[in-house]
């Protein structure tokens, strides 16, 4: 376990002042509210959650399912090519191979999850059923996230 080091806020500024000149990088603040500054991230964020919105309504999903939708947007986003990487995929131009996209389904659609046979009784249902509403790399084992019918 690492240290826990308790600075005075001034401290911390100061280092990281320190840190931006050894470094060479120039800070610049931004007003508040003011968000035409920061373009690109802005722009990006504008991308990512449009789409998030498109298919939570376009499935009718209640929006609680927010940030489910906005983790999909970037996976398929990293899966499709960009003129600025010359028509190549983000996901391709770091791993240098081909995105694999065969798993990809659309969001609200009927989902079905198994059940362990450890979890079920001889007579239970052997499946869950449910919707799709998330693709996630970091579920790369399921591949998808599973949301139970009865909670939507």
């Amino acid at each position: 376990m690492l240290p826990q080091i308790n600075m005075a806020e001034n401290t911390r500024i100061r280092t990281s002042l320190d840190f931006y000149a050894r470094e060479g990088i120039r800070r610049e603040w931004t007003a508040p509210y003011n968000l035409e500054l920061n373009g690109v991230a802005e722009r990006k964020n504008r991308t990512i959650v449009g789409g998030a919105k498109t298919m939570l309504y376009d499935q009718n999903l209640p929006e609680f399912l927010w940030a489910k939708a906005c983790i999909t947007a970037v996976h398929v986003q990293n899966k499709t090519p960009h003129k600025a990487l010359g028509k190549k995929t983000l996901e391709g131009v770091f791993t240098g191979k081909k995105p694999e996209v065969s798993h990809l389904r659309i969001v609200g659609s009927v989902a079905y999850c198994h059940i362990p046979e450890e979890k079920q009784s001889k007579l239970e249902q052997t499946a869950e059923v449910g919707y799709l509403v998330c693709h996630s790399k970091l579920q790369r084992h399921i591949g998808s996230t599973f949301q139970a019918a009865e909670r939507l």
